[in-house]
């Protein structure tokens, strides 16, 4: 799998899978440049934060009411 993200102000990278799996046989995806980007979670998903403007983008969990 491959992910590519670009922030309004420019900044981009790409998530990409790193071969390795969970025990669940979930693949682990890896931040290509986390110079770039600060990965967090919260109840609402993954918060994506762009190190260059701040800006924070919400992928919204599926759990998520």
């Amino acid at each position: 799998m491959n992910i590519s993200m670009t922030c309004e102000c420019g900044n981009t990278t790409g998530f990409f899978s790193a071969g390795e799996e969970t025990e669940d046989r979930a693949e682990w995806v890896e931040i290509e440049d986390d110079d770039r980007f600060k990965l967090t979670t919260d109840a609402r998903g993954l918060k994506v934060q762009c190190k260059f403007c701040s800006r924070i983008y919400v992928i919204a969990s599926t759990d998520h009411p």
